[in-house]
């Protein structure tokens, strides 16, 4: 699981730009349950599954995805309360609540 904090007051455009740019480098903002259905992370989580990747590298890929929404550094540094936070967490399975079930229609 990765979690990524722009910390901006007005920040809907930027996490637009974000899902882009995450889900670009594989990542995505639904998870699959073990009896098969989809669900919506909370909003800034995504999740990556990959047999070759530890946590450093899923780190690297978030990196260059949050680097890629702050290219235009005028804008997202005069509004951004401080720099981006990235968080990545691995391990052998997930439990959760709550989660929104969505439909195969569904974007990532």
């Amino acid at each position: 699981m990765t979690r990524v904090v722009l910390h901006r007051i007005d920040d809907s455009e930027d996490y637009t730009d974000l899902h882009s740019q995450m889900e670009s480098r594989g990542f995505s903002r639904i998870i699959v349950g073990s009896d098969g259905r989809r669900y919506r992370l909370p909003p800034a989580e995504y999740v990556l599954v990959s047999d070759t990747l530890n946590r450093e590298n899923v780190k690297k890929l978030a990196e260059a995805a949050v680097a890629e929404v702050m290219k235009d550094e005028t804008t997202y540094i005069k509004k951004a309360n401080k720099e981006p936070s990235i968080m990545v967490t691995s391990g052998d399975g997930v439990s959760w609540s709550g989660l929104v079930q969505v439909f195969a229609s569904s974007k990532r």
